[in-house]
């Protein structure tokens, strides 16, 4: 296995060090963005120029309806947060906003394609439009992800907030607030994919309106799509027919046979006017029942949690992509379990966060042997500077390996040794066929320990997890 590992992570020209040092290379076409002109223009080169493409915007507010229209299969991450230059970034939506002028969509990105869409730290408002999506509309076959946006002020004829389609959709600490539509208020997102899967993992949404679906519209077609509910504030939202808070249509296809969805640790009104559900299933009861999150100021748009809500420490620890940090960056499980929602309660310091997924998700993720494998790390290290462990280790079905200049080892050795910084998503490992795997369970690790002395300090010690499981 030592021989296996060493041969995934070193056959090829970067080592661990390289990527620390040269962390601005990329696989990629970069934008910066930092003008009124800017979006429209990036998104039109990255739609036609044969590459994946990350545009990061620089912090600012930019007024328009910016359209990605593709007939690729590349894929294109937004980024919000950016300095002059994007030389650093801080993670927050309301640095970085787009506003729609009440003039149309504020954001389409749409491919024919089994591409890939990725949105962080943005604030998508004053979308306008009787066709779908007022702040967002996406489509692809691949998968659309949003982490850390606040999507809010918009209206459409379904998905005031935002309407997404493809076969895999995950949403983690978004904050969704006071959209309206005909249906699907905050959110509308159809599954119309034989293995079509909807995530929703620590979001706020509240606040928002529809004649059906107030809060979320989630619709299933196929039997075996699924929704994974976990972990969201979904309140205070109002319907004028069905669904004040969920309307969930899990027989979109009409054969009587339900969908699967997981609906667990939430917070949403479970009366008959909160939830609609096409073909009935009993609640959970980890879900609270229409809880007052004890929201700071919503009055003036501050949805963290005051001390004493009902929401600290009452989520699922082992939801799906479940995220590392919150939405502000504070460390996500701070008490004996994660908050529900998008704000993790949290009064101490600054901490590093380091994050670390597996073709993009935080986990946890089945692969099978005709699959690719790409791991990614990330550290925000929230302008600490001071010295560090640097740690890369993988728990394996054969034992537990760390990462090394000279390789895999068994030994516990920190991966580098020096000063923290900004560390950007870098792809450690791309496209590996899982095939060059052993079947199992694997677990990687990536972190930093503040005290800098070749030993693991728990205390001093950030670590984020993903865990694979390879099927024969």
């Amino acid at each position: 296995m030592l021989k296996t590992l060493k041969a995934i992570f070193l056959n090829t020209s970067l080592t661990f060090l390289f990527i620390l040092f040269l962390i601005n290379m990329a696989g990629a076409a970069d934008f910066c963005v930092s003008n009124a002109a800017d979006p429209q223009s990036a998104l039109t080169t990255a739609a036609s120029n044969g590459e994946d493409d990350v545009i990061k915007i620089v912090q600012g507010t930019y007024i328009g309806n910016f359209i990605y229209s593709s007939c690729e299969d590349y894929d294109l991450t937004i980024e919000g947060g950016y300095s002059e230059g994007c030389t650093s970034r801080v993670v927050d939506p309301a640095n970085t906003v787009l506003d729609g002028g009440a003039s149309g969509t504020v954001l389409v990105l749409s491919t024919d394609k089994e591409a890939n869409f990725s949105i962080d730290g943005v604030t998508l408002k004053n979308g306008m439009t009787d066709k779908c999506g007022g702040g967002l509309y996406a489509y692809a076959s691949g998968t659309i992800t949003l982490t850390n946006n606040t999507i809010t002020g918009n209206s459409a004829g379904c998905g005031g907030g935002l309407r997404a389609d493809a076969e895999t959709i995950t949403l983690t600490n978004n904050t969704i607030r006071a959209n309206s539509a005909v249906s699907g208020g905050g959110l509308c997102l159809p599954a119309y994919y034989v293995l079509g899967t909807v995530t929703l993992t620590n979001n706020t949404i509240t606040g928002n309106s529809a004649e059906n679906g107030g809060g979320a519209y989630i619709s299933l077609y196929y039997d075996s799509a699924i929704a994974k509910i976990y972990n969201n504030i979904i309140w205070n939202n109002t319907a004028i027919n069905e669904g004040n808070d969920l309307y969930i249509d899990n027989d979109r296809n009409n054969n009587y046979l339900a969908s699967y969805v997981n609906l667990f640790n939430n917070d949403f009104d479970q009366s008959i006017e909160g939830i609609y559900i096409e073909i009935p299933f009993t609640i959970d009861p980890t879900n609270l029942n229409n809880e007052d999150p004890l929201f700071v100021d919503p009055a003036n748009n501050d949805y963290r949690l005051q001390a004493g809500s009902p929401c600290i420490d009452a989520g699922d620890p082992n939801a799906p992509e479940l995220p590392a940090a919150d939405f502000e960056r504070d460390p996500r499980i701070e008490g004996a379990a994660p908050d529900i929602g998008a704000d993790e309660y949290y009064t101490g310091p600054p901490v590093p966060i380091p994050d670390i997924k597996v073709n993009g998700s935080d986990g946890p993720i089945t692969l099978g042997q005709s699959d690719i494998l790409t791991v990614s790390v990330l550290l925000d290290n929230n302008d600490i500077t001071e010295n560090a462990d640097w740690w890369l280790a993988a728990d394996t079905p054969f034992g537990l390996y760390f990462y090394t200049f000279d390789g895999w080892t068994t030994d516990w050795v920190p991966a580098y040794q020096g000063h923290l910084f900004y560390l950007d998503s870098f792809e450690v490992l791309k496209n590996m066929p899982v095939s060059r795997l052993p079947a199992g369970t694997y677990t990687l690790y990536f972190g930093v320990d503040t005290v800098m002395d070749g030993n693991v300090t728990w205390d001093s010690g950030y670590y984020d997890t993903v865990v694979v499981n390879i099927t024969e």
